[in-house]
């Protein structure tokens, strides 16, 4: 039977949980780390327990993939919801979305994993705290299970329509094909092309009508010789 961890006081425990988004990982946590965020009192030692219990530290309070994924995602963190969700197991095959359960529903089962009254409360509202933070829309076991799926090997069905090979026209310069037509082939990208012409400011008329002329033959074959 779940013996369900709680912690003394909800908002020293909220407080603890934004501050671990916000300092480094500190590989292990033990006392005087907690003392460092100003967390010095005796009861905060509890937050271990509910931390082993959720697996964001190990049995010897290291930190695991779950802490360190929840430090770097958002307000709602699918880690958490993850980390919920394995935690606390036996209540989730009880009720599917227990995160939506009714306090009564909850202290209930609480109870008869042997709780007081007053421990099924720190229990429920030690729940309610990491249920906050958790996104269950986008936990990890439902990106675990996508991941599943793209390591199946693939088969060797025909591409969708979308992937089928599609008609591309020749780079272009200035708006019109490089070389005078539309070249159509299996796939490649639009290539776009800047000239830059640096003419001498002494250079009369004729001079710069030559420039342009030669560059007309060259990138649109356009020979008016």
């Amino acid at each position: 039977m779940a013996n369900y961890p709680y912690v003394y006081s909800i908002p020293r425990f909220r407080e603890f949980l934004s501050q671990i988004k916000r300092v480094r990982d500190p590989g292990s946590v033990d006392f005087d780390w907690l003392k460092k965020l100003s967390f010095e009192q005796g009861n905060d030692r509890a937050f271990y327990r509910v931390l082993q219990y959720i697996a964001f530290l190990t049995e010897g309070n290291e930190t695991t993939d779950l802490w360190r994924s929840f430090r770097v995602e958002g307000e709602l963190s699918g880690s958490m919801a993850t980390a919920i969700t394995q935690g606390y197991s036996q209540l989730f095959e009880m009720y599917e979305e227990a995160w939506n359960c009714t306090d009564d529903e909850l202290k209930s089962v609480f109870k008869q994993a042997g709780a007081s009254d007053r421990v099924a409360v720190m229990a429920l509202s030690t729940f309610r705290a990491l249920c906050s933070l958790a996104d269950f829309e986008q936990s990890e076991d439902a990106t675990s299970a996508v991941s599943s799926d793209m390591d199946k090997p693939a088969t060797d069905s025909p591409p969708s329509k979308q992937e089928q090979p599609q008609r591309v026209s020749a780079a272009t310069v200035g708006g019109k094909p490089a070389n005078g037509r539309v070249e159509v082939g299996s796939f490649a990208p639009k290539i776009h092309i800047d000239i830059q012409v640096h003419i001498d400011p002494d250079a009369d008329p004729a001079q710069i009508d030559e420039i342009f002329a030669s560059m007309a033959k060259h990138l649109f074959n356009n020979d008016s010789s």
